[in-house]
């Protein structure tokens, strides 16, 4: 069963991989957000080999302004594939892309892993870097964060089942 699957899973990423060059043998351009789409279909069912080339493919194709490699964090840690996103939140500090968001999102994949300590030292960056650059959002997003993952557990299930007033 696991063989006919792992069959059916190269076919299907080889007809979508040649699918892929056709389309960018007709179109001029296709914007790297297409192709951290299609890893996101990927991600979750394929191996991480099979992932990649649509990655790597995505951040060769990004204008070197958009953050790429933080995007792709981004989406790797929504859909919970921990090693990618660590991989590229990684690479987007060494790159100066969106790092206090990177630092944000490597906070909470700490804390998701029970290791606060390493959580706080990636907020903290992620705060320094909100102060320097009056990035606002940034530090609630932070703070919120912190709150739900030390906040007593009890307390955000009650906050969370409150309704919300109509100022919110």
């Amino acid at each position: 069963h696991r063989l006919i699957r792992r069959q059916r899973q190269m076919c299907i990423r080889d007809r979508a991989w040649e699918a892929l060059e056709k389309a960018e043998a007709a179109v001029e351009t296709i914007p790297f957000e297409f192709y951290v789409n299609q890893a996101s279909y990927f991600i979750n069912e394929y191996p991480i080999q099979d992932v990649r080339p649509w990655l790597e493919r995505a951040v060769e194709k990004a204008p070197p302004e958009a953050p790429v490699l933080t995007i792709i964090g981004e989406m790797a840690t929504s859909m919970g594939a921990v090693e990618i996103a660590h991989e590229y939140l990684e690479r987007a500090i060494e790159a100066r892309q969106s790092s206090g968001q990177a630092h944000l999102l490597l906070g909470l994949l700490a804390a998701r892993e029970d290791d606060l300590r390493t959580a706080s030292k990636h907020w903290r960056k992620a705060e320094r870097i909100a102060r320097h650059e009056q990035d606002r959002e940034l530090s609630e997003r932070v703070e919120f964060a912190r709150f739900l993952f030390t906040a007593p557990p009890d307390l955000v299930s009650r906050l969370l089942r409150e309704p919300f007033g109509p100022d919110f």
